[in-house]
């Protein structure tokens, strides 16, 4: 059953127009399965629609069961049966694998962490429209769908602005986007990858950034949003190297967040000198503890570090 409260108001309205073209305004009807396509899939709107026009109809002809033309129906007639014909065969062709926002994703989840923890901000995350994008590229998106690539961004960002609302209004006020594209593409194979899938090695990065900066535009008031980079941990191994220095100047300036969670933790992460781009009232999160190692860092070496990156941003921005 769908419980999606915005479908139930799309078909509120659907339902008006369908009664509005029964009862004269012809026309207005074509617009019902439009808007609830908006919500639900093509078909399934459709399918929706179709047993409301039908009870419409039987509705009608009981009323106007003794007055009717013969000529009407003999005109009328062959049309309909042209037009249902039409529709059956039609719909096979319709796809329904846009890229849309059926369900708030976590929602369930970010419900439990909310009611569990009383002592701190509780905080969700999620993967960057990014990551959608950047292992597989335009081959990873299916072209009879997507022709235009740029109605593929535009669907995705707008499935991502929808439930960033939505988990606003379930009470979420620290999200987090994980998005590793943006640090491997420091490192010129990752660079060379992009190349090959047809991609734009040389601004990729930008292109990432401006779509992020569309799925979290118009966030819930209140809702601190943050970004995750790090090369890879998988079995404390790691996929990229190199600094920050390709991405910094547009990254940390254009993308419209609060902070970044970056990665300093070993010497492939290069050092702090992309930090002297850090705009004022964004933060960073070092990341000097690493998770590749069972050694502990000695807290004199940590300090040691963070003292060397104040030397590119202000230390009250740093974590």
């Amino acid at each position: 059953m769908i419980s999606d409260p915005i479908f139930y108001l799309a078909a509120i309205v659907a339902v008006t127009f369908l009664g509005l073209a029964k009862g004269g305004f012809a026309g207005v009807g074509l617009v019902a399965t439009p808007l609830l396509s908006l919500v639900v899939p093509p078909v399934q709107a459709a399918a929706i629609v179709l047993p409301i026009l039908l009870a419409q109809d039987v509705i009608s002809v009981w009323v106007y069961r003794h007055d009717w033309d013969a000529w009407n129906v003999k005109v009328m007639l062959p049309g309909s049966v042209v037009g249902v014909g039409a529709a059956w065969a039609l719909a096979a062709h319709v796809s329904d694998a846009q890229v849309r926002l059926d369900h708030t994703i976590f929602a369930d989840d970010f419900a439990f962490l909310r009611e569990t923890v009383s002592t701190a901000v509780p905080k969700l995350t999620i993967p960057s429209p990014s990551m959608v994008h950047y292992r597989g590229g335009r081959a990873a998106i299916d072209e009879t769908v997507y022709p235009d690539l740029d109605q593929f961004w535009a669907d995705l960002t707008a499935a991502y602005r929808e439930e960033v609302t939505r988990l606003g209004d379930l009470g979420c006020r620290y999200l987090q986007l994980d998005d590793t594209s943006l640090a491997y593409l420091n490192d010129p194979t990752q660079r060379e990858h992009i190349a090959q899938l047809g991609g734009d090695r040389e601004h990729q990065h930008e292109v990432y950034i401006r779509y992020l900066n569309e799925a979290i535009a118009g966030r819930p008031e209140g809702m601190r949003i943050t970004t995750h980079m790090c090369r890879g941990n998988f079995r404390s191994s790691w996929y990229a190297s190199g600094d920050y220095e390709y991405v910094a100047e547009v990254l940390l300036n254009e993308l419209q967040v609060d902070g970044f969670f970056m990665e300093w933790d070993d010497e492939r992460s290069g050092g702090f000198e992309p930090l002297r781009f850090l705009p004022p009232g964004k933060v960073v999160v070092l990341g000097l503890v690493t998770t590749k190692s069972g050694e502990l860092e000695a807290k004199d070496d940590l300090k040691r570090r963070i003292e060397e990156a104040s030397r590119f941003a202000d230390i009250d921005q740093l974590c």
